[in-house]
């Protein structure tokens, strides 16, 4: 197939739980937070943690669903949550399972930061450049981006 000019459109991309964990850890996700985290002195020190862990929760009527996936802010176990409100703004909050101050802390500030990560992310996947533009979880618990 030869274009003769760039291709326009936009496509939807489904996530297994499993395939989420994946897309996390991939060498082109991991490249796009640490040129965010450069970008931004007070950015938390945020990496998405491997195997496992990413539960999808199908919408319910009013609510398109969320991902809840681990993510680890310094040395502090976090639980994220990702969805999209009815403007279709990304929220994130993030918790963690200590009660402690530091913990609270830094889950107070990750939130709100992976909500502007994923807002704001392009990927270039050899032309095609992915971005976020809604999420859905489907009633079969895959995940629509």
């Amino acid at each position: 197939i030869l274009l003769r000019a760039p291709a326009t459109g936009s496509a939807q991309i489904r996530f297994t739980a499993r395939d989420w964990d994946g897309f996390l850890l991939h060498p082109l996700m991991r490249e796009a937070v640490a040129a965010r985290q450069a970008l931004e002195p007070h950015a938390p020190a945020l990496t998405f943690s491997g195997g496992g862990g990413t539960r999808l929760l199908p919408g319910t009527p009013g609510s398109d669903g969320a991902v809840l996936f681990p993510v680890r802010a310094a040395k502090t176990e976090l639980s994220a949550e990702l969805r999209q409100d009815a403007s279709g703004r990304v929220v994130c909050s993030c918790s963690a399972g200590g009660a402690d101050e530091a913990a609270s802390s830094a889950a107070a500030s990750a939130g709100p930061w992976l909500a502007r990560l994923f807002e704001t992310l392009v990927l270039d996947l050899d032309g095609c450049e992915l971005s976020f533009r809604s999420l859905r979880v489907e009633p079969d618990a895959t995940l629509a981006l």
